[in-house]
């Protein structure tokens, strides 16, 4: 299927949007591990630069997550500790690390402030040695590894540039809950690859901690880069391929925003791949809300649908608002209340039904 290969990105014009370069998804499953991957995935369509829009900490709920996240590293750290954030985006965890008095510095060509600490380049092992603030203690990798297409070479080159010494802290979707919830929505172009937690944990001859949280949509885990290993296969009984059943959700919700005007809020990449599965050609979803203002004003990828801020809702008679992230539904319900008053509202994850 022809897919936008960026959902991350917002575009000045509908024109632009509507032209954006788009790519094919083919999974496949490895039996063994249990590691999904996209065998169409064409890299050289990915650029990733300030135009990159993932930022999530605009939300009172994602800065609860990143706090929750600092809870769950800061027992692996000294006061002295240096730490690096591959793909640090707009520096936003980071700076939060670096506000607790630990040395940091990130690496991200989508950066866009002037903070020395942050090389707005793609991390390499010819970068790192570029550089003169020597080996990490803590690694981390926040919603990148998705994006890598050869995932295990990645992590090799990284532990290798540290001298396989130091923590790693790795975030990424969990492939289970996609599966578990039927999430079309959560399956795009610009993630290559998906984990389960065994399957993340299985790149490690050991772990420190391990788990799911965000209402389950992420996994993670902290580990030693020493502990990298290569996947052992065979060494357990093959897991089944899993079963997506998107053509049923897909129907559904088809099915509602047929029936009026409606309004979607988040203007993510759930977002942007509910949109081209649900009403490609505009034609009865009118807006896309997003509280980051670097969205509003702009246009989403390949639908072109406007992204407005929450305000532009007061007096304008929808339909209903889907919720592109149940996680948000109840910051979102107060947001809502405050500007529409009783407006029906939907969330994936769950029937299209108003809660």
């Amino acid at each position: 299927m022809n897919v936008p290969a960026f959902q991350n990105k917002a575009y000045p014009t509908k024109e632009i949007a509507e032209s954006v370069p788009c790519g094919n998804i083919s999974l496949y499953f490895c039996e063994d591990c249990g590691f999904v991957w996209n065998a169409a995935f064409d890299p050289s369509l990915l650029e990733y630069d300030e135009h990159y829009q993932n930022e999530q900490g605009y939300s009172p709920m994602f800065q609860s997550h990143l706090q929750n996240v600092c809870d769950i590293l800061l027992p692996s750290l000294s006061h002295e500790s240096h730490v690096v954030e591959i793909g640090c985006g707009k520096a936003t965890f980071l700076m939060k690390l670096g506000e607790l008095g630990y040395t940091v510095h990130g690496y991200d060509p989508a950066y866009e402030g002037t903070d020395p600490r942050i090389i707005k380049e793609y991390y390499s092992r010819d970068m790192v040695a570029q550089q003169s603030f020597g080996k990490a203690d803590l690694i981390i990798l926040r919603h990148v590894l998705e994006h890598i297409s050869h995932p295990l070479q990645f992590l090799q080159s990284i532990a290798e540039a540290n001298d396989y010494q130091g923590l790693l802290y790795i975030e990424v979707p969990d492939f289970r809950w996609i599966v578990e919830k039927n999430a079309f929505y959560d399956v795009f172009f610009e993630h290559c690859n998906y984990f389960s937690l065994p399957a993340l944990t299985g790149l490690f001859s050991d772990v420190l901690h391990a788990g799911t949280f965000f209402g389950d949509q992420y996994c993670y885990v902290i580990t030693r880069l020493a502990d990298l290993h290569p996947p052992d296969v065979n060494t357990q009984q093959p897991s089944s391929p899993p079963i997506l059943q998107f053509s049923t959700c897909v129907s559904a919700w088809r099915s509602l925003v047929s029936s009026g005007s409606f309004v979607v809020w988040g203007a993510g990449a759930k977002g942007a791949t509910f949109l081209r599965e649900i009403d490609p050609a505009r034609e009865t979803i009118v807006s896309v809300v997003d509280i980051n203002p670097k969205k509003q004003g702009k246009y989403m990828p390949k639908t072109a649908h406007p992204i407005v801020s929450p305000e532009t809702l007061r007096g304008t008679p929808v339909s209903g608002i889907i919720v592109m992230n149940e996680n948000y539904l109840e910051e979102i319900s107060m947001s809502v209340r405050g500007i529409c008053g009783e407006v029906p509202i939907y969330v994936l994850g769950k029937k299209p039904v108003p809660r």
